[in-house]
């Protein structure tokens, strides 16, 4: 496995989904969304899924394991259900009507006034 090669890493919790996009020990992208499907989607968008080779997680958007397990992915991992953990308990703060994750999900643009 090359050192650039992207790998997804997802992670679900009370129907959140989560997903860090990663380049070696480093975060390239990051989403949250309310379906498996929504985030592959929404990976896909921004354009992170097709430079993706690998995945880990329940959400795997059709990409393989890797071949190896480099050391950083355990933390990374633990990151991405940490943040659909949150993102869980705070759609139900928000929106307790809305479902899990309420309509919609969040994306790496959100965060930096994009969309």
């Amino acid at each position: 496995m090359k050192r650039e090669a992207r790998i997804l890493v997802s992670a679900s919790s009370l129907g959140c989904y989560a997903a860090l996009v990663l380049r070696g020990p480093a975060i390239d992208g990051a989403s949250v969304a309310s379906s498996c499907a929504s985030l592959c989607l929404d990976l896909a968008g921004q354009g992170f899924l097709g430079e993706a080779r690998y995945a880990v997680g329940p959400c795997a958007c059709g990409l393989p394991p890797p071949p190896a397990r480099p050391w950083f992915l355990k933390d990374f991992e633990r990151l991405a259900l940490l943040i659909a953990e949150e993102a869980a308990s705070l759609a139900t703060l928000n929106t307790p009507k809305a479902g899990p994750c309420g309509s919609a999900g969040w994306r790496q643009g959100d965060a930096q006034g994009g969309g």
